[in-house]
């Protein structure tokens, strides 16, 4: 069983690099992270120039609310896997029922917007923000478990996927062994088609030609 698994993971790691594999996930993820933050960047940027706006026109609540925001939208930004949550404890009390509730919703909009990038887990992190405000938020809780659900199944389809690849390439190499053992029978070299065989069956211990073949092999041997 170890030595079935430990020819599986080599062929695994045979159909594709990992360091490439890695390397390109990393760069998808960086790619949709800094996608994300630049579009909250341009909030923030145009909630300071409305604020700046407002206090030269004498509005200082106003430009006080919209500081505020600016501050708060700063939290929604990714910084290496990490959202913030410490600004907004400390700006809290000091939001009205109304504030409270626009900025739940804004949090469940960025968990949407991060979900769409395929940011599952800063997906969730954002959802959960909600839960600062209100415990028992029910929007918030179905779309944390809606977001489960979606990566329980993508990960089901991701391993069913692998391990069809992987299903593939034993049967390949096995026929692959299968062949040279034949050509050895067939220039009589028995004792280099038994090893082939073995190697074959280490591979996939149900081969029935396999079998066959190495059960044949060894009669040959035995004379």
């Amino acid at each position: 069983m170890i030595q079935r698994l430990l020819v599986l993971l080599f062929l695994m790691l045979w159909i594709a690099t990992p360091k490439n594999m890695l390397a390109t996930e990393v760069e998808d993820t960086k790619a949709a992270l800094d996608a994300f933050n630049r579009s909250v960047e341009d909030e923030v940027k145009k909630k300071i120039q409305d604020a700046e706006a407002a206090e030269r026109e004498g509005k200082f609540r106003k430009s006080q609310n919209l500081m505020r925001q600016a501050m708060l939208l700063e939290t929604l930004k990714v910084d290496e896997g990490r959202i913030s949550e410490e600004k907004i404890l400390a700006l809290k009390d000091q939001m009205s029922s109304r504030e409270k509730k626009d900025w739940m919703n804004r949090f469940v909009q960025e968990g949407d917007r991060l979900a769409s990038f395929g940011l599952y887990d800063l997906a969730v992190d954002e959802y959960e923000k909600v839960f600062l405000f209100e415990p028992e938020n029910a929007q918030a809780s179905r779309r944390i478990d809606r977001i489960r659900k979606k990566f329980i199944k993508e990960e089901t389809q991701s391993l069913k996927e692998e391990g069809r690849k992987v299903d593939e390439e034993v049967n390949r190499h096995s026929e692959i062994y299968l062949n040279q053992a034949r050509e050895l029978i067939q220039g009589k070299d028995f004792e280099s088609a038994k090893k082939v065989l073995e190697h074959a069956l280490e591979l996939d211990k149900k081969n029935k030609e396999a079998k066959k073949l190495l059960k044949e092999v060894r009669g040959k041997l035995e004379k």
